[in-house]
């Protein structure tokens, strides 16, 4: 990143040395304060702060996290704190919301950006936190704060809640909207002048991209079918799963309640036995950062961290759930899930 103008990224954790004020939640992101540093030393410049776990540990969480940000010359935005990058005497301004809706953040919008105006800043770009993951469709949260920032003055806005749609095959996703001429530029940075947008972010994976999306529907049920198959098979050896084998499906991911650790593990490493990469790979709890519990992962895909691909985890606490998700065809997914089971009714 030290080559471009600047760069803000979206900061989903807390940084903090205590873990007072903890909040009651599926997952609640942790990292030492020293780990600002990370950012400096990538050539970031600021991050955003206004998402769902920026609250994880509370407000002495938040404050801290703030601290270790100044510490390390890092800007930050918020609901309630603006930012502005400066490069060559050129002014931006940036303005955040997570989940606030209705005339008040349009009112505080409308104020921000005003301000921002008025302190020299020639554009201002709001960024978005909000959306539900795998929904077809976005949320009326979305469209309320997208049409909110518009309506306040802001020339884009950018949404940090992506999933990529890609079947397991396209490297990336995104979007910008706004101001026809500055998403225009932007596309434009992106590519080359004169082309611009109009061979579409391309990134040299146009085949990646286009067979991607054309094979996503099929992987999707692929994946559905491969939750369906897992939910089915442990509520018949007694263990509960949500949602239930029966039940409407709106995304891809399979909870398993197992009610000890043991049992936990021994299905974490059959999965990874059924995978394509690292499959002579034993998967164990380990202090991963982030996280306040030590958590297993069981993962063997061809790109690293695919929510699309077979794989699970589970933080190693009370009731010990386990979260499994993926599956590139059903016929892979359901060799992973026999082979779980095979090893959990191992003596």
């Amino acid at each position: 990143f030290a080559a471009d103008d600047a760069t803000i990224v979206n900061l989903e954790g807390v940084l903090s040395a205590s873990r007072e004020g903890k909040v009651k939640k599926k997952f609640n992101f942790l990292g030492d304060p020293s780990l600002a540093g990370v950012l400096t030393a990538g050539s970031v410049e600021g991050v955003t702060l206004a998402n769902n776990h920026t609250l994880d540990y509370g407000q002495r969480g938040y404050e801290d996290t703030k601290a270790a940000l100044l510490d390390a010359a890092v800007a930050y935005v918020d609901e309630t704190t603006l930012m502005i990058v400066e490069k060559d005497g050129q002014r931006v301004g940036f303005t955040a919301s997570v989940f606030s809706t209705g005339s008040g953040i349009r009112e505080r919008l409308t104020r921000q950006v005003a301000l921002l105006r008025d302190l020299g800043c020639g554009a201002v770009v709001h960024l978005m936190h909000a959306g539900t993951e795998y929904k077809a469709r976005y949320s009326a949260r979305q469209k309320g704060i997208a049409q909110a920032a518009i309506q306040a003055g802001a020339d884009l806005v950018v949404g940090s809640l992506i999933k990529n749609p890609g079947g397991g095959l396209a490297p990336t996703g995104g979007y910008i909207a706004g101001r026809r001429d500055l998403v225009e530029a932007a596309s434009m940075r992106l590519t080359t002048p004169g082309i611009g947008r109009e061979c579409g972010s391309t990134l040299g994976n146009n085949r990646l991209l286009y067979q991607g999306l054309f094979l996503a529907p099929h992987t999707v049920a692929q994946a559905v079918k491969t939750a369906v198959f897992a939910a089915k098979t442990m509520e018949l050896l007694g263990y509960r799963a949500e949602p239930a084998s029966s039940a409407p499906r709106h995304d891809i991911i399979q909870m398993i309640h197992f009610g000890e650790p043991e049992k936990l593990k021994k299905f974490c490493k059959g999965i990874q036995m059924g995978a394509p990469v690292d499959s002579y790979v034993t998967p164990e709890p380990w202090d991963m950062p982030g996280y306040d519990c030590p958590v297993i992962m069981a993962a063997g895909a061809f790109i690293q961290g695919a929510s699309i691909e077979l794989s699970c985890d589970a933080p190693m606490r009370e009731p010990y759930t386990l979260y499994l998700q993926g599956g590139l065809t059903y016929e892979s997914g359901k060799a992973g899930v026999l082979l779980a089971v095979e090893e959990l009714l191992k003596d």
